[in-house]
């Protein structure tokens, strides 16, 4: 490849990521039909330009969020479960870009009352999370964000449950327990992500880490 081509390719991968990024700032202030188009938008370049097809995935899990703040979970769901098999295919089954797509698919299936789906899917991340973070602390986030996810849904399988079950009472107290203890786990994971915040960024940026910190489910 010659270094004109190699910086056009870079230059289209890096106009493809300030796409996603004005996508994103534009969910951020509530406009959702116009996030969806400049999303689409990207994965139709994604789709014609061959530079750019292994950012398709990333795309997709973008859409995913979209359509799932606009209430179109069975879309959202498929956009999803798409992205996670490219992922896959690409080789980038452990990023943590993979991780968060996966929980926003747990938290679509959730919302379609696809419990054990979410679970499982929960449990995915949960695992890949608990082994990358003692190698990265980048990934105790994403650690604490998983606890958070199996917590409520261990809250929502005991409010599933068949009020005519005879076993109900059990059934519900081991949810609701487990659901307990996993929030206080990520209580107190929040709080030492809190601290090391503080120490590490006193002043300007450490408030807002903070609020992630507390905030990330």
């Amino acid at each position: 490849m010659s270094q004109s081509q190699a910086e056009t390719d870079q230059s289209l991968r890096s106009s493809l990521m300030q796409q996603m990024a004005e996508g994103r700032e534009q969910l951020d202030h509530g406009h959702f039909e116009t996030s969806f188009q400049i999303f689409s938008n990207a994965l139709s370049r994604c789709e014609t330009i061959s530079v750019l097809a292994p950012l398709k995935y990333q795309v997709l899990g973008n859409l995913g969020w979209v359509n799932r703040l606009a209430g179109r979970y069975q879309t959202a769901a498929e956009h999803l479960q798409e992205a996670l098999a490219l992922a896959d295919a690409a080789g980038d089954s452990n990023t943590m870009t993979r991780a968060q797509i996966e929980s926003e698919l747990g938290t679509v299936l959730r919302l379609m009352d696809r419990h054990d789906e979410a679970e499982a899917v929960f449990g995915r991340q949960y695992s890949i999370a608990t082994v990358r973070q003692q190698e990265d602390v980048a990934w105790r986030r994403v650690h604490c964000r998983a606890i958070g996810n199996l917590a409520t849904a261990n809250y929502q399988r005991a409010l599933q449950l068949d009020p005519h079950d005879p076993h109900i009472k059990q059934k519900t107290r081991y949810h609701i327990d487990h659901a307990i203890s996993q929030l206080e786990q990520r209580i107190n994971l929040a709080g030492q992500i809190m601290e090391e915040d503080y120490y590490e960024f006193r002043g300007h940026g450490a408030k807002s880490r903070t609020y992630q910190a507390l905030s990330w489910w």
